[in-house]
């Protein structure tokens, strides 16, 4: 299956690459009359012209690609709240690993496209998939990250913490 904005991001780097390396190749210079080096025919004004805006392709092209990984988290999210219905848990947590490595901040209310609003809650998911899974260590570990960070307790999904936290207390603590 081909991942579109990877693939938008994987084309965009070629992008960079490929003019990187045209810009380098462009620094024979040439010499005057008097032997010094120097750019002085329209031909080299040309040359300075191309290069100019193949830099600003370059800016241009760097900057869509850092857009183009900014949104991939939501992206990622998105697929894993999908993977999550489906009960695909390793699919769920590697999209949710991937999202939390381009944005690690949960938020109550965060726009995922410009109509759709909804909350962003990765370390809270990831804790559900690992207590459904039966590892009490990871997903204490995933809750307390959310908690920490203030925005679940906000949102419905936090009666839902709370009790998956008193099932995987020990007994007696």
């Amino acid at each position: 299956m081909i991942n579109a904005p990877r693939l938008n991001h994987f084309f965009y780097m070629c992008v960079i690459l490929t003019l990187v390396l045209v810009g380098c190749s462009n620094d024979d210079q040439s010499t005057n009359e008097n032997g010094v080096a120097g750019k002085t025919s329209v031909g080299d004004q040309n040359d300075v012209a191309k290069r100019a805006t193949d830099e600003s392709l370059y800016a241009k092209a760097l900057n869509q690609s850092k857009t183009v990984v900014r949104e991939d988290f939501k992206t990622n999210y998105t697929r894993a709240m999908k993977a999550l219905e489906k009960e695909d848990y390793d699919e769920a947590r590697d999209l949710l690993t991937e999202a939390i490595a381009v944005n690690n901040i949960e938020q109550l209310k965060l726009r995922f496209t410009s109509m759709y609003f909804g909350t962003y809650f990765p370390h809270y998911h990831l804790g559900m998939i690992a207590f459904l899974e039966y590892d009490c260590v990871t997903a204490m570990k995933h809750w307390e990250t959310s908690q920490r960070q203030g925005a679940i307790q906000k949102s419905a999904e936090y009666e839902y913490l709370q009790d998956a936290q008193l099932e995987c207390k020990p007994e007696g603590s």
